[in-house]
Protein backbone atom coordinates (compact mmCIF):
# COMPACT_ATOMS: atom_id res chain seq x y z
CA UNK A 1 0.00 0.00 0.00
CA UNK A 2 1.54 3.83 -0.75
CA UNK A 3 1.83 5.62 1.57
CA UNK A 4 1.02 9.68 1.99
CA UNK A 5 3.95 10.87 3.85
CA UNK A 6 3.93 14.47 5.48
CA UNK A 7 7.05 15.99 6.05
CA UNK A 8 7.54 19.77 8.05
CA UNK A 9 10.33 21.84 7.98
CA UNK A 10 11.38 25.23 9.89
CA UNK A 11 13.98 26.47 7.70
CA UNK A 12 13.42 24.38 4.12
CA UNK A 13 16.72 22.75 4.92
CA UNK A 14 16.35 20.29 7.60
CA UNK A 15 12.94 17.93 7.33
CA UNK A 16 10.90 16.45 9.81
CA UNK A 17 8.17 13.05 9.04
CA UNK A 18 5.11 14.97 11.00
CA UNK A 19 1.95 12.23 9.93
CA UNK A 20 0.53 9.77 6.72
CA UNK A 21 -2.58 10.87 4.71
CA UNK A 22 -4.78 9.24 2.39
CA UNK A 23 -3.61 6.19 3.65
CA UNK A 24 -7.30 4.68 4.57
CA UNK A 25 -10.32 4.76 2.35
CA UNK A 26 -12.65 7.37 2.77
CA UNK A 27 -16.83 6.98 2.96
CA UNK A 28 -17.55 9.56 -0.14
CA UNK A 29 -18.79 8.37 -3.74
CA UNK A 30 -15.60 7.20 -5.25
CA UNK A 31 -13.45 7.67 -2.31
CA UNK A 32 -13.57 3.89 -1.04
CA UNK A 33 -9.55 3.35 -1.93
CA UNK A 34 -6.68 4.93 -0.55
CA UNK A 35 -5.85 8.35 -2.00
CA UNK A 36 -3.03 8.48 -4.92
CA UNK A 37 -0.97 11.34 -6.49
CA UNK A 38 -1.50 14.26 -4.17
CA UNK A 39 -1.22 17.74 -4.51
CA UNK A 40 -1.63 20.42 -2.22
CA UNK A 41 -3.18 24.04 -3.21
CA UNK A 42 -3.07 26.58 -0.46
CA UNK A 43 -5.78 29.46 -0.70
CA UNK A 44 -4.72 32.37 1.92
CA UNK A 45 -4.68 30.70 5.37
CA UNK A 46 -6.58 27.38 4.07
CA UNK A 47 -4.84 24.25 2.47
CA UNK A 48 -6.41 21.62 0.32
CA UNK A 49 -5.14 18.34 -0.99
CA UNK A 50 -6.26 17.06 -4.21
CA UNK A 51 -6.01 13.58 -4.97
CA UNK A 52 -6.86 10.57 -7.46
CA UNK A 53 -8.64 7.34 -6.52
CA UNK A 54 -9.33 4.24 -8.65
CA UNK A 55 -13.01 3.08 -6.94
CA UNK A 56 -12.99 -0.03 -9.43
CA UNK A 57 -9.44 -1.47 -7.83
CA UNK A 58 -10.03 -3.87 -4.98
CA UNK A 59 -6.73 -4.60 -3.32
CA UNK A 60 -5.27 -2.34 -5.87
CA UNK A 61 -6.52 -4.68 -8.38
CA UNK A 62 -9.61 -5.96 -10.99
CA UNK A 63 -10.06 -9.09 -12.05
CA UNK A 64 -10.27 -8.54 -15.68
CA UNK A 65 -7.22 -5.84 -16.43
CA UNK A 66 -8.52 -4.23 -19.34
CA UNK A 67 -11.82 -3.30 -18.17
CA UNK A 68 -12.97 0.22 -17.43
CA UNK A 69 -13.28 -0.13 -14.06
CA UNK A 70 -9.33 -1.29 -13.56
CA UNK A 71 -8.79 2.27 -15.52
CA UNK A 72 -11.38 4.26 -14.44
CA UNK A 73 -9.84 7.38 -12.11
CA UNK A 74 -11.61 9.80 -9.93
CA UNK A 75 -10.42 13.25 -8.79
CA UNK A 76 -10.61 13.74 -5.20
CA UNK A 77 -10.25 16.86 -2.47
CA UNK A 78 -10.17 17.23 0.80
CA UNK A 79 -9.25 20.00 2.88
CA UNK A 80 -6.25 20.23 5.17
CA UNK A 81 -5.68 21.12 9.00
CA UNK A 82 -3.18 21.00 11.27
CA UNK A 83 -4.13 19.65 14.94
CA UNK A 84 -1.70 19.46 17.71
CA UNK A 85 1.13 20.68 15.17
CA UNK A 86 0.32 17.56 12.95
CA UNK A 87 -1.21 18.17 9.34
CA UNK A 88 -4.65 15.77 8.68
CA UNK A 89 -6.91 15.61 6.30
CA UNK A 90 -10.34 14.11 7.39
CA UNK A 91 -11.59 12.62 3.93
CA UNK A 92 -15.07 12.59 5.15
CA UNK A 93 -15.69 15.83 6.71
CA UNK A 94 -18.20 18.43 5.02
CA UNK A 95 -16.08 21.51 3.70
CA UNK A 96 -16.81 24.19 1.30
CA UNK A 97 -13.82 24.72 -0.84
CA UNK A 98 -12.75 28.30 -1.74
CA UNK A 99 -10.81 28.51 -4.27
CA UNK A 100 -10.22 32.48 -5.86
CA UNK A 101 -7.70 34.23 -8.04
CA UNK A 102 -3.98 34.94 -6.78
CA UNK A 103 -3.85 38.28 -5.89
CA UNK A 104 0.13 38.85 -6.56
Amino acid sequence: MERASVFRSDDLTTWERNGIILDQPGKRSDDGTIGLHADVVVQGEEGYVFYFTHPGRVNGHHEDSNSYELRRSSIQVAKLEVVDGVLICDRDKEFELNLGADDR
